[in-house]
């Protein structure tokens, strides 16, 4: 996620650099004499896991329709730079791109990109989640197709919590005999064993699965705070170091504690006027981002997205916060016996009982280039690539279609999707391009002892003076004061 973002920042402060990678034409699918009958299309990207994606939807297009499509993988540097040359030369001009949907606004304003017409009417949410199609409108117009996305979820292990699931309802059901035995009981202790043949009786009574999957679903966390409430409620299973454990140096796996309330550019993300990163309700949340290291002890430097993954794999954590890749990484695991259960994935909408959480996005889109040959037959292939082809995504690339399906390859994959649909994407403005450098930076000291009020204030005045041109200073709001179940003193 960091070099993706960083590459974007380098797109918009560095001149345009030296051209490289040519144009290859795609030999799948083509026609036994090797004619074509309808023309011809070019296709540029950055991401090499898209090229068997792109290279299969290419044959099958040009089957279908007779457009032959050639494809060429650039380097993400100076990646619109590099359009902009081959498009004002008019040599291997690309038709079509695919761009990240931040980089909108500079592809639109350095004429780049045309609205697309959208004849057959697709951007919706009858196809695609209003995320992204949020993600590819700019001032009104819709910019491009949404191909795919990354976000971060919230993944546990369905195994842990169906047996802290059934521990509680044998632990229920002993207090309960003990009860009745007239026993002295203390109910924060339960004893496992318990005198009396009614104890004993129920003991030994086996839990069903009906009644553990059901138990399950009342104690897995809703919301952000639910996940430090569960782990002072429960005892960790056999073998966990760890509740819960996430690559706190990424701020894709971090702004779902504060990012509904750091509003950059609005619902569109393309409006210089609407900034308000600076408030109580984004304080409130990075104080409780603060209080999950407290409470969980992570060290930034002994993190990181493989060590995570490995960690929760070898069961030694029951929840963690990574991406679509990782739980297809996990779900590899799972067919190749070295993680041993199953695993799920919970959308988290709520920071707590009044304020929302929402996961970061980011949305990579087909783009029609306006100094392309044939902008409509462009736009056909754009649609093609993002809708018509788009049940091949995962297959070809392990990454989620931005199109919405009835099958998916592991069933947690349908809640990855739901977070998206609820997730915020990065915001269009060229002079925020740094904001998600300067928010990591921000994240980052607040996770390691910094003040929140003080680091909050900093962040949003540098991107307000960035955005507007001129100095920007922000009056001082008091700090809101934590007062969630976790803080409470203990007895």
């Amino acid at each position: 996620m960091l070099k993706k973002v960083i590459s974007v920042f380098l797109l918009a402060a560095l001149c345009a650099g030296l051209i490289y990678g040519n144009f290859y034409t795609h030999t799948k699918g083509s026609a036994s004499d090797g004619t074509v009958s309808g023309g011809m299309l070019n296709i540029m990207y950055t991401d090499d896991s898209m090229t068997d994606y792109l290279s299969d939807a290419a044959a099958t297009y040009e089957n279908e329709y007779g457009i032959k499509v050639n494809l060429c993988l650039k380097g993400g540097l100076e990646y619109l730079e590099q359009i902009q040359e081959l498009s004002v030369k008019g040599t291997e001009c690309p038709d079509v791109y695919l761009l990240s949907s931040e980089s909108l606004e500079k592809a639109y304003l350095s004429g780049l990109c045309v609205p697309v017409k959208d004849k057959e009417s697709v951007l919706n949410t009858s196809y695609y989640p209003m995320s992204a199609v949020n993600a590819v409108t700019y001032k009104g117009e819709k910019l491009g197709y949404p191909v795919e996305f990354e976000t971060a979820l919230l993944m546990y292990n369905e195994t842990y919590l169906e047996q802290i699931a059934e521990k509680t309802i044998q632990d229920e059901r002993n207090l309960k005999a003990a009860e009745e035995a007239g026993e002295e009981i203390d109910a924060g202790n339960v004893e496992e064993e318990s005198t009396g043949d009614s104890a004993d009786d129920i003991e030994n009574q086996p839990v069903s699965k009906e009644e553990i999957l059901k138990r399950r679903d009342e104690i897995i966390p809703t919301s952000v705070v639910g996940i430090l409430d569960f782990a002072n409620s429960y005892d960790a299973p056999e073998g966990v170091e760890s509740f819960l454990k996430w690559n706190v140096n990424d701020i894709m796996f971090n702004y779902f504690f504060a990012g509904s309330y750091m509003n950059v550019g609005g619902e569109f993300g393309d409006t210089k006027e609407e900034v308000d990163i600076y408030n109580s309700d984004a304080m409130y949340g990075l104080s409780i981002f603060r209080d999950f290291n407290q409470f969980f002890s992570m060290d930034s430097k002994e993190i990181s997205y493989d060590s995570v993954l490995d960690d929760f794999i070898a069961g030694r954590t029951v929840f963690t916060v990574t991406d679509a890749k990782g739980a297809g990484i996990v779900a590899k695991a799972i067919e190749d016996g070295s993680f041993k259960g199953e695993f799920g994935v919970t959308t988290i909408g709520m920071l707590n009982s009044n304020l929302r959480s929402k996961m970061l996005s980011v949305t990579d889109c087909a783009v029609v280039n306006a100094y392309g040959s044939n902008i409509e037959e462009a736009e056909k292939f754009a649609k093609f690539v993002s809708l018509d082809y788009s049940e091949n995504m995962y297959a070809r690339t392990g990454k989620m279609s931005a199109v919405k399906h009835e099958n998916y390859a592991f069933p947690a994959m349908e809640q990855i999707y739901e977070t998206y649909e609820n997730s915020e994407s990065l915001p269009k403005i060229i002079e925020s391009s740094n904001y998600w450098v300067l928010a990591e930076l921000c994240f980052s000291k607040v996770w390691n002892g910094a003040d929140v009020n003080d680091s909050l204030r900093e962040l949003s005045e540098k991107v307000k003076s960035e955005i507007s041109g001129a100095e920007v200073t922000e009056d001082v709001i008091e700090t809101p004061e934590v007062t969630e179940s976790y803080t409470e003193e203990s007895d």
